[in-house]
C-alpha cells in the first residue's frame, strides 16, 4: 500500500491502533498498516477511478538528528512484531539488520493479540501467494556497485539543505536570557525556555534561505498549536515560516 495515497475510516483507524508511534520521522508504516488491516479482519481496496494529487520534492525533506537510518529501524518493527517465522527472509535480504536496534515492540504485540489477528502464514497463503522468497543476488561485484550508488545518493541527500544565511542567538531585549531548547537540541516536542546566555549549542540557531529557523542545524523552530517548541523541519512554511525586521531583535511569525 502505497501511503500517500492512502485513505481510511477515522473510526476504523483508531480502533485499529493507528500508526506505531514508536517508528521515526519516516518509512515503512505503510507496510505495517497494510499487514495489519489484512491481519487483524480488514481489506484493502485499490480504487482506479480515484484521483489523487502528490506533490513530490526534488529531495526527501526527512531528515534524522542522529543520523540513524530510520527505513531499517522502522521496518524491523515491522518484522519483528508481524512477520513471525518469516522473519527470516527479512534477515536473509537485509543481514546487516540482524543486530541492529528496534526499540520496545511489546505494545504492538499486545496490540495484535488484542485485535486477535491472524498469522503472518495466513497472509501469504490467502493475501499474497504469488510473493515467493526473497531472490538473493549472488554478484558480489553488482551488489558493490549498487552499495556505492545508494551510498553517494545519500551523501548527496544528507548535504541538500537549505542555504544558511545566519548564525545567532536569540535573546530577550534588555536582558541576558537567551531562548535555548528544554531538552536535548535532538529531542522532537522539546519546548523552550529562557536561559543566561552562552555560547552553547543549545543557543545556537541558524536562519535559512527556507525562512526556518533550526537549533544546532538539526530541529526547526515551530510556533506548535499552543507554545514553540522543537520540530523536524519540513521546509513547507506556515508554522515554521519566521520572518523578522531589520531593525528589531524580535521575532515573529
Amino acid at each position: 500500500m502505497a501511503g500517500g495515497l492512502f485513505a481510511i475510516n477515522k473510526h476504523y483507524f483508531h480502533k485499529l491502533g493507528e500508526y506505531d508511534q514508536g517508528m521515526d520521522i519516516w518509512g515503512g508504516e505503510n507496510l505495517e498498516i497494510s499487514f495489519r488491516i489484512w491481519m487483524c479482519g480488514g481489506r484493502l481496496e485499490i480504487i482506479p477511478c480515484s484521483r489523487v494529487g502528490h506533490v513530490f520534492r526534488r529531495r526527501r525533506p526527512y531528515g534524522s538528528p542522529e543520523g540513524e537510518d530510520t527505513l531499517t529501524y522502522n521496518s524491523l518493527r515491522v518484522a519483528h512484531v508481524w512477520m513471525d517465522e518469516y522473519i527470516e527472509n527479512f534477515f536473509k535480504v537485509r543481514p546487516d539488520a540482524r543486530d541492529k536496534k528496534y526499540g520496545d515492540v511489546s505494545s504492538r504485540i499486545e496490540l495484535r493479540k488484542k485485535l486477535k489477528c491472524k498469522s503472518f502464514d495466513w497472509y501469504m497463503q490467502n493475501i499474497y501467494p504469488e510473493l515467493g522468497p526473497p531472490q538473493i543476488k549472488t554478484n558480489l561485484s553488482a551488489k558493490k556497485a549498487h552499495l556505492a550508488k545508494f551510498k553517494k545518493s545519500a551523501r548527496d541527500w544528507k548535504y541538500a539543505t537549505p542555504e544558511i544565511l545566519f548564525r545567532y542567538q536569540i535573546q530577550l531585549a534588555g536582558t541576558e536570557l537567551c531562548i535555548e531548547s528544554e531538552d536535548d537540541v535532538t529531542t522532537k516536542g522539546s519546548l523552550l525556555i529562557l536561559q543566561k546566555c552562552a555560547s552553547i549549542k543549545k543557543q545556537l540557531w541558524y536562519e535559512t534561505a527556507k525562512h526556518d529557523i533550526r537549533l544546532a542545524q538539526l530541529l526547526c523552530l515551530d510556533a506548535g498549536e499552543q507554545f514553540p517548541r522543537l520540530a523536524k523541519c519540513h521546509e513547507m512554511g506556515g508554522s515554521q515560516d519566521w520572518r523578522h525586521a531589520d531593525t528589531v531583535s524580535y521575532f515573529s511569525r
